[in-house]
């Protein structure tokens, strides 16, 4: 009989005779979500010509289809040209995870509009508008018509005159002016953002750039080292990480989908929720000794203890050994009584991540972070003293963006009244039991992690009108100062507008330099200065002309508005000012705290400057704020936040951190201000501020949506009009439904030995024992549960088995396997299980959207017969403690049905189950009897197309098993299959579930039946 689920062939195509015309009808299109395996082609018909005008015209109507096809295909060609170099370039931004934006997700489709000609010229060159802001994309604002030789044929001196006209063009400064050793930073203030932009353009010159890609070039010093990296032999250039990358091989993501050409803006609550452990350990820790520096509260050297009781080298340190394989730093542990013993506890941890960052860039190691703020992350706002160390968990998350191949976690363990013995414990455990997920609280036993909970802002009522005083640090420019304005033009408070640059006259005769190219060249030939003074002066005067343009768009509302020029991280002359300000407007009854600068680097080149100068504007201007306010009946008390502080941000480790801190401040406060609405708004990228117009271009290059001024400036105001609820959460354009990944590449590790795997030993093929697809189902479940702790029903899809894993050691020390998870792109996570030296053995992927209900009823087929014996030692080879099957299963052609057991009542022991192996186990044997029936012979399961776990944990009793065939042949057969529950309810579905026929048959036992 024909198998019950078969889907259609296609049949084999042949060449159509010589006709002298043919009227083309096209066939229907299949919609997306149809499963054909057939060829849709156009249908030809022979016709007679003869003359009659009917026929032409039936002719030219053909034609004209075949050109509209064919204009059709040249579009298309078109579009995935287009779609490619969008690609390319977006590749080239790898560093430009900047300015509150997240990891790239999907790549853009091209613009809706007319049908694309073939390029013949080269496009024009984009104008600028006023802001600067570039109106065109990314790819023609940096087309040159200068070609130079290509870069294999240069030398490092000419590549370095190449650069340095570039630089000239790209920054305004006079090439006169410019010599390669000057400091791309420091002397010529050239921030990470214009180093790609500027590099790019020399790529688009002389081709691909040798020495690394764009991002690795960016953090370079000096224009020599650029040209002496390109130019330099192949043979230096071979770095591991690109070595890795070479290596990565197929079966990796091709690349991530279209975003969806209209995004919206999201919003998530922060939230601790319950999620138990994996199971799983942090890989990396018994690679070499692990430095613990000092809590000084006496956890250190318990914490060392307990990890060499575990087999892991450890030792108190009190400054990085270069040669460690990891820290896990326990400053965070440290009581503190002020802001500034605060941030040295956090600088302390700085330092120790840029110790280590060179070697976690070159390949595995392990960075933990320990800080006491609650177990929960600040969330609650238990411990005010404790808030302002919260940057910690940031520095940590920045820190696993930056070193993918390194294991990182953040910890947040309450430790305050608690014996140094039990938080020692409780951190020992997560390390060895809390793989694959990189934030961790710990609190009286329980175990929380921050999520993103969807949570649209709800109306309570205008707390701001017309007698209220709003005072707002970075008010005058960028985002903020949108959200003034608009503030304004609804409500019309009085405004005090806090900023640091003084609103100094403009020298005459720079109106017509309206952007800092422009106005470089204007400076550099009236006044004298080195490049970075000049481009420092010209930034001046572009942010006084900003801060006058702001000031007159909220006066022009009616709204009262002052702006005063103070450094908000002085708090005296903060406190002077707010003074000020309430003799001239009345009591201050709101804040709003946009302050924020960037210093972008990585972890291996940031400096202590970088780090108080991002950290102190952000943390030491909102504890000026508070402090100048402590008796000003405050309504509204607001933070602009970023995303980066929840997700962390590649070269932005301080800015994360300091962003992190004002959301654990901001629910401190909360808690002991009841009639206040308090809010840290962690905000995507935005359409201008800090995002600068090439920016834009890049982040919508990666597929990054962004905020426009008008729509964030709306959603401030929802947030300050909203009921109080939650303290902190994130407002971010989007192109999908769900919430951004708080993770992106996870890892863990298991070891497989007894006594914990002792039950192996039955799953045995030839003479060692072998791991089950069903053990690898639940290990992968936990990697699911732990990227994405509220996912239901758990989803994962395209289950492979690459290669069989044998476990000869099992009894006399086991073997490590580790488990890696890489995003790629939206809410999809590849997953593989790697031995010891590095043998991919599995791959699976883990799809984040939302779960869907199963089918319903799995009935029982009709016409099955009891099998008497299942267990006939090799078509189900399984011993004792792997004989799950209870009774005779009834088998047929068009299906199977049986009882299988659990690993509660097969005694397997252990804890932590997110699936039932044994009972999904029996399922897979049930699977294979049937294709033993339908021909296919003794088989072993070898993939899986989408597992679907609805219940998770072990099976509380026996449960029925329902096999539903696909097809079957005499060389594979390929099944759905069910674990269906007491009360008819889907506790698992296995759907295409792929059988192989093993390659020994004829070689079992004598007197055994197949």
């Amino acid at each position: 009989p024909a198998p019950a689920h078969e889907l259609p062939r296609s049949e084999p195509l042949s060449t159509a005779p010589a006709i002298p015309a043919a009227a083309v009808t096209p066939t229907a299109r299949p919609t997306s979500d149809q499963v054909v395996d057939s060829v849709v082609i156009p249908s030809v018909q022979a016709v007679p010509v003869n003359g009659d005008p009917a026929w032409l015209r039936v002719l030219e109507e053909a034609q004209a289809q075949a050109a509209g096809a064919h204009a059709e295909f040249q579009r298309a060609i078109t579009e995935s040209h287009l779609s490619y170099l969008r690609m390319a370039e977006a590749t080239l931004g790898a560093l430009l995870g900047t300015a509150d934006g997240r990891a790239p997700q999907v790549w853009p489709e091209p613009a809706h509009g007319p049908a694309l000609a073939p390029v013949t010229s080269a496009p024009a060159l984009p104008q600028a508008d006023s802001a600067g802001v570039a109106n065109g994309a990314v790819e023609s604002a940096m087309a040159d018509a200068s070609p130079a030789a290509p870069a294999e044929h240069m030398d490092a001196e000419s590549l370095g005159q190449l650069l340095l006209q570039v630089v000239a063009d790209r920054t305004g400064y006079p090439v006169e002016m410019l010599n390669v050793d000057m400091e791309l930073d420091t002397d010529l203030g050239i921030d990470s953002i214009k180093k790609v932009e500027i590099l790019s353009v020399v790529r688009k010159r002389v081709g691909d750039l040798a020495g690394g890609d764009v991002a690795s070039l960016a953090t370079l010093r000096t224009l020599r080292a650029i040209a002496e990296r390109v130019t330099a032999p192949a043979a230096v250039l071979a770095t591991p990480a690109a070595r890795a990358t070479a290596d990565a091989g197929p079966g990796q993501p091709a690349g991530p989908s279209p975003p969806d050409p209209s995004p919206v803006l999201g919003r998530w609550a922060v939230r601790a929720i319950e999620a138990p452990p994996s199971g799983l350990a942090m890989p990396g820790l018994t690679n070499g000794t692990i430095a613990v520096t000092d809590d000084r509260t006496g956890i250190a050297p318990l914490l060392v203890e307990r990890l060499k009781h575990c087999g892991i080298r450890a030792e108190v340190v009190f400054e990085i050994p270069p040669d460690t394989c990891g820290v896990i730093s326990l400053d965070g542990l440290r009581p503190v009584t002020s802001v500034a013993a605060a941030m040295d506890v956090q600088r302390s941890a700085f330092r120790a991540a840029r110790a280590i960052a060179p070697r976690m860039q070159a390949g595995e190691g392990v960075f933990v972070t320990v800080q006491d703020t609650g177990g929960d992350f600040g969330l609650a706002g238990s411990v005010p003293a404790q808030a302002w160390l919260g940057g910690l968990a940031a520095l940590a998350r920045t820190a696993a963006k930056e070193w993918p191949q390194a294991s990182v976690k953040a910890i947040d363990c309450a430790a305050a009244g608690r014996a140094p013995a039990v938080a020692a414990n409780a951190i020992v455990t997560e390390l060895l039991n809390g793989g694959g997920s990189v934030t961790a609280g710990l609190r009286d036993g329980t175990r929380l992690v921050p999520a993103l909970v969807a949570a649209p802002a709800g109306g309570a009522g205008a707390r701001i009108g017309p007698e209220s005083v709003i005072v707002a640090t970075g008010g005058a420019r960028g985002v903020t100062a949108a959200a003034m304005r608009l503030l304004a033009a609804r409500y019309r408070p009085r405004l005090a507008l806090l900023g640091q640059t003084p609103l100094e006259p403009e020298p005459q005769g720079l109106a017509a330099a309206t952007d800092e190219p422009g106005l470089i060249r204007l400076l550099a030939g009236r006044q004298p200065g080195t490049p970075a003074e000049i481009r420092a002066a010209a930034r001046r005067i572009l942010s006084v002309r900003e801060i006058r343009g702001t000031l007159r768009a909220i006066e022009q509302t009616g709204s009262p508005v002052r702006y005063y020029a103070v450094s908000v991280t002085d708090t005296a002359a903060v406190a002077d000012v707010l003074a000020e300000v309430r003799a001239d407007l009345g009591p201050i009854s709101g804040i709003v705290h946009g302050a924020g600068v960037l210093a972008d680097a990585l972890l291996a080149d940031k400096t202590d400057e970088h780090f108080d100068h991002v950290f102190e504007t952000k943390v030491k201007g909102l504890h000026s704020l508070l402090t100048a306010t402590a008796g000003d009946p405050l309504d509204v008390l607001c933070a602009f936040s970023s995303v980066a502080a929840q997700l962390g941000n590649q070269g932005q480790s301080d800015y994360a951190m300091a962003n992190e801190v004002l959301g654990h401040v901001l629910s401190a406060e909360a808690a002991h201000r009841p009639g206040c609405l308090v809010r840290s708004i962690g905000w995507g990228p935005w359409r201008g501020g800090m995002v600068s117009g090439e920016v834009s271009q890049r982040f919508l290059a990666r597929g990054v949506p962004l905020i426009d001024l008008d729509e964030g400036a709306e959603a401030f105001l929802a947030e300050v009009g909203c009921a109080a609820g939650d303290v902190r959460v994130l407002v971010s354009a989007v192109d999908r439904t769900g919430p951004p990944a708080l993770q992106d590449d996870i890892s863990g590790q298991v070891t497989v030995a007894e006594p914990a795997y002792a039950y192996l030993a039955d799953h045995r093929l030839a003479e060692a024992p072998v791991v089950p697809m069903a053990t690898v189902l639940d290990w992968f479940a936990r990697m699911a549960l732990a990227w994405r702790p509220q996912a239901s029903p758990v989803i994962l899809r395209d289950l492979q088995v690459l290669s069989k894993i044998s476990l000869p050691a099992l009894a006399d020390g086991g073997h490590e396997l580790k488990l890696r998870g890489r995003q790629a792109g939206g809410d999809v996570l590849e997953l593989d299980l790697r031995d010891e030296a590095g043998v991919p053995h599995y791959r699976a992927r883990v799809d984040g959207t939302p779960g869907q209900a199963g089918p319903g009823q799995w009935d029982t087929p009709e016409g099955l017969v009891p099998l008497s014996e299942p267990y006939d030692g090799y078509t189900l080879f399984h011993g004792p403690r792997f004989q799950v099957l209870r009774g005779e299963p009834l088998i047929g052609l068009v299906g199977a049905e049986a009882s299988v057991a659990g690993v509660s009542a097969m005694g397997w022991g252990g804890a932590g189950w997110r699936l039932d192996p044994a009972a999904i186990d029996g399922a897979l044997q049930l699977a294979v009897l049937w294709a033993r029936q339908g021909g296919t012979g003794s088989t072993l399961p070898m993939a899986i197309r989408e597992c679907r776990v609805h219940r998770l944990g072990p099976a509380g009793d026996v449960l029925r098993c329902v096999v539903w065939p696909q097809r079957a042949d005499d060389s594979a057969a390929a099944c759905d299959v069910a674990l269906i529950e007491g009360d008819g309810s889907a506790r698992v579905e296995l759907f295409g579930v792929e059988l192989v026929r093993r390659p020994d048959q004829g070689q079992r036992p004598p007197g055994q039946v197949v």
